[in-house]
């Protein structure tokens, strides 16, 4: 029994390392594809390599390994999943935001070195001045990072594949919704009911009026009336 645990825990092991050693190799080889398009021109909306932007570049490299990225770096932060800083890996994207004190993305590149003792990487993107390598400390990158995503660890998902999840998840969302019985709107009663109904709300509104008219009357029985004390109220008064 002893022997058969310690043979199941180097199968773990052995494919633990193998899942670390194949995502450590394609991450090598996203990142030689991506250098291969280092000085390639910034175009906005640009997806081929006459002319990238930002996102269009990570698309396009990733798209080279089965990987059939959103649009927009909003859209490409829907893709994998989250790692923290202190986490990050070489193939990894970086996401930016669009403003100095903005959260709102803007922007994003892919790790090519980490640097894990200084807590800094270095990353290729497609900026302004085209596609290069910036490192995280640059002025302008420093104040604007947001986060990170790993995709070379999880199976290769199409922005497709996420919209139309999302769709089926908005479409049980209605349909749950549709289900649920209104608790405001009532079906409308026939005619006639309601033509019931404000006959007895009249009749009733000149019973109570004609009842306050006798009451109201000089000569009613509750205005001439004298009232009489009975003993028990007297003793009540007399023990305050």
């Amino acid at each position: 029994m002893k022997s058969l645990r310690i043979v199941l825990a180097f199968v773990v092991f052995v494919s633990a390392m193998a899942g670390s050693i194949s995502a450590q190799t394609t991450a090598d080889a996203v990142i030689d594809e991506a250098r291969k398009y280092i000085g390639t021109p910034y175009r906005a909306a640009g997806r081929t390599p006459k002319g990238f932007d930002c996102s269009g570049f990570t698309r396009y490299v990733y798209g080279k390994f089965g990987y059939d990225l959103s649009g927009s770096a909003p859209g490409q932060w829907h893709h994998g999943h989250n790692v923290q800083r202190s986490e990050l890996q070489r193939g990894d994207l970086v996401f930016f935001g669009g403003r100095r004190k903005s959260r709102s993305i803007g922007h994003v590149g892919i790790v090519t070195d980490v640097n894990a003792e200084k807590g800094t990487f270095n990353f290729i993107h497609s900026s302004s001045k085209g596609v290069r390598i910036s490192v995280s400390t640059e002025g302008y990158y420093v104040h604007r990072y947001i986060g990170a995503r790993r995709l070379l660890d999880t199976e290769p998902r199409s922005a497709r594949q996420i919209q139309v999840k999302d769709t089926k998840s908005e479409e049980n969302v209605n349909t749950r919704t549709q289900q649920q019985p209104s608790r405001i709107s009532k079906p409308l009663p026939p005619s006639d009911v309601v033509t019931r109904q404000q006959n007895q709300d009249v009749v009733r509104d000149n019973a109570i009026r004609d009842s306050i008219k006798a009451i109201l009357s000089p000569t009613s029985e509750y205005r001439t009336k004298e009232l009489t004390v009975t003993p028990e109220a007297e003793e009540f008064e007399d023990e305050e």
